[in-house]
């Protein structure tokens, strides 16, 4: 059983899938020629998977059945960076220094955000959903205000700023500045910590509000201790630059697993609460550019169930409808004999209602129903020979008509032809 599911891109535009199970091995499941570019950016939520690419599309695919669900067209450069907000609203960012708002249930563009003069690098949104952040190469950082649509704050950054993350309760902001990484408070707007690299950082990921994972040129996925900046646990394993990293609940009970994605072709599955090698990883042949794990919701079951019950009402339905009346007479009084006391047939009635949810309420007994079938008959046959009567009576009188127009008429003729 699938516990979780990664998704990586590559430089010739596929989409590659696997599956984790409890036993963190990965299983590959599906490949996917999605665009004509290069992947810049993958993301997932729920049952949605989307992706971006220099050929300036979306592509919106159903993961949990595997359908291609169609292709988002608005941006006129590079789409950059995806952000979902739960499974309603979905961000992208593109090199057309735009960022556009779109509507889950039917894939439509709500709002486009334009404020940055240069290409959008990436974007964050607020576990509340009424902020965003965008960093930028005009060397900003943008607070949106997703409630107006408007930009509600601006920071000037002496260098140009890469990937932003939020804290998962959005207490802190993180963003990349070539080999550093800075860390806001986001109730003072300042940085409260700062975490020096040798080489450039590429992509970096909260694993929970106190563990921060980066990663870039130097190979290595890094842990730091945020409330310290002590760097907790290095992992390595990559011989190329990391491109990706991604965060999902999986494993055995539930624990965090970090995926992270290479230029060297491997996809890694980490522990990051243990600095030993990964669980498991795949070489997938190809350049590797972004990644994104999702846990997947098993809904099945409860379907399975429900037709299983909805079968079996059914099933019990049906039998109490052949059943033979005569067996229910014979039924019946075996139970009076047995029970002479009217309590017992108010008790079996209930057990019946209880049972058959479907059943009618309120049965009124079987010489009553017999009664009242005898008086229906009787109104039918009333009504039918007055009815009758009525029908004689006005063919008699038609009758009488005809035969005083015919008699005039036949004393009419005579008399014209005499004149």
């Amino acid at each position: 059983m699938a516990c979780a599911r990664m998704v990586v891109g590559t430089y010739e535009g596929k989409l590659l899938g696997f599956d984790t199970d409890t036993k963190d091995t990965l299983t590959p499941r599906f490949i996917e020629p999605a665009h004509t570019g290069c992947v810049k950016c993958v993301a997932a939520s729920g049952r949605h998977l989307v992706s971006g690419s220099t050929d300036e599309t979306i592509r919106v695919f159903d993961i949990y059945r595997n359908v291609d669900v169609g292709t988002c067209f608005h941006h006129t450069g590079a789409v950059t960076c995806l952000a979902f907000h739960a499974t309603t609203h979905l961000l992208s960012g593109s090199e057309d220094t735009s960022i556009g708002i779109w509507r889950t249930s039917d894939w439509q563009l709500l709002l486009p955000l334009k404020g940055h003069k240069d290409p959008v690098n990436d974007l964050a949104i607020h576990v509340s959903g009424r902020m965003a952040l965008s960093t930028s190469r005009d060397k900003t950082l943008r607070l949106w205000d997703l409630t107006t649509g408007k930009c509600s704050h601006t920071r000037k950054l002496e260098e140009e700023a890469g990937r932003v993350a939020w804290s998962p309760e959005g207490h802190m902001h993180a963003i990349t500045v070539g080999n550093d990484v800075h860390i806001y408070s986001s109730a003072s707007g300042r940085v409260v910590r700062t975490l020096c690299h040798t080489k450039r950082l590429l992509t970096l990921t909260y694993i929970r509000d106190d563990l921060l994972a980066t990663a870039g040129e130097d190979r290595v996925v890094k842990i730091y201790d945020v409330g310290t900046g002590n760097c907790l646990r290095t992992l390595e394993g990559h011989t190329n630059r990391i491109r990706g990293l991604s965060v999902a609940s999986t494993g055995q009970e539930g624990a965090l697993r970090l995926a992270s994605a290479s230029s060297d072709g491997f996809v890694k599955v980490w522990n990051p609460e243990d600095e030993g090698p990964p669980l498991s990883e795949i070489d997938t042949g190809d350049r590797l550019t972004c990644v994104v794990m999702t846990p997947v919701v098993e809904k099945r079951k409860k379907r399975d169930m429900t037709k299983a019950a909805m079968e079996a009402a059914l099933e019990m339905e049906k039998e109490d409808q052949e059943e033979d009346p005569k067996e229910e007479e014979e039924k019946e009084e075996e139970e009076k004999e047995e029970h002479p006391m009217p309590k017992s047939r108010m008790g079996k009635k209930m057990v019946q209602e209880m049972t058959l949810p479907h059943a009618k309420r309120n049965i009124p007994p079987r010489e009553k129903v017999r009664q009242e079938e005898e008086k229906k008959r009787n109104r039918k046959n009333k009504t039918g020979s007055s009815t009758r009567r009525r029908k004689q009576e006005i063919g008699n009188r038609k009758q009488e008509i005809g035969g005083i127009g015919s008699l005039s008429l036949s004393l009419s003729l005579p008399l014209c032809v005499c004149v």
